[in-house]
């Protein structure tokens, strides 16, 4: 199944972000039995440009389907204190970590809900299937599990 989520994200940036197919680096990929995050980076054919963002790719009917996703100038980063580049649809949130010392980035919300995902190339992706609520929080944790930043996910 990988492979098939693989190539529906590299059909996505293709069709829908004008990637040169040759320029496409998968980062990335997280998956769930019907869900899949795919961040990689790539160059944009009309402009020259290099992109990096996400691809939510969905099992509808036995194929894996493109369904979303976000994507970044590659050459600016956030002055977000979780996240260099990053984005969120109704399933996921992925993005590189602001911090290099972050190990792991946890997403807290008022409920109880607890959602994380270890920091590989830089990379988190948290896969939560559903609307997160005012009053979450995301954060940063370091290798020994401490809270080194945190940001309140939607600020009232």
């Amino acid at each position: 199944m990988q492979d098939a989520v693989r190539v529906a994200a590299i059909a996505h940036l293709v069709h829908d972000s004008g990637a040169l197919v040759d320029s496409i680096e998968i980062v990335r990929q997280r998956q769930s039995d019907d869900w899949a995050t795919v961040v990689a980076r790539w160059t944009e054919e009309r402009t020259s440009q290099p992109r990096r963002g996400a691809v939510d790719i969905v099992l509808e009917d036995g194929l894996w389907r493109a369904r979303g996703g976000w994507s970044a100038n590659a050459n600016h980063d956030a002055s977000d204190p979780i996240w260099r580049a990053w984005g969120s649809s109704r399933g996921s949130m992925s993005g590189w970590v602001s911090d290099p010392a972050c190990a792991v980035v946890r997403l807290r919300n008022a409920e109880g809900r607890i959602e994380s995902d270890v920091v590989e190339s830089g990379v988190a992706i948290l896969l939560y299937g559903g609307a997160i609520h005012r009053g979450a929080v995301v954060e940063s944790l370091d290798s020994g599990g401490n809270v080194i930043g945190a940001t309140a996910l939607h600020p009232t």
